[in-house]
């Protein structure tokens, strides 16, 4: 009886690619990579977070008032709603 695992069907190639390794040593490899990063660089990397997080807030206030006026300007110039709603319908009408 012959045996239909890929590392028997595969017997005799050389293959060193990413794909050609099994998934727990490719999660061997993740560990290792990301043990060997030191305390700064994750210090560094909150930081970006924070930064980033910080900004986005940012923008978010700065741009509300301006959002708010938009919207009321479509809700005044046009028949419809500021925010467009459709009735959604699935396969058979349903």
């Amino acid at each position: 009886m012959t045996s239909t695992h890929p590392d028997t069907l595969m017997r005799g190639v050389r293959n060193s690619g990413p794909l050609s390794r099994t998934a727990s040593e490719r999660a061997r490899a993740r560990g290792a990579a990301a043990g060997t990063r030191g305390a700064a660089a994750l210090r560094a990397d909150l930081l970006r977070y924070a930064v980033n997080l910080l900004l986005a807030l940012l923008a978010l206030l700065l741009l509300a008032p301006v959002m708010l006026v938009v919207a009321l300007l479509v809700r005044l110039t046009s028949r419809g709603p500021a925010l467009y709603t459709q009735t959604r319908v699935g396969l058979d009408r349903r």
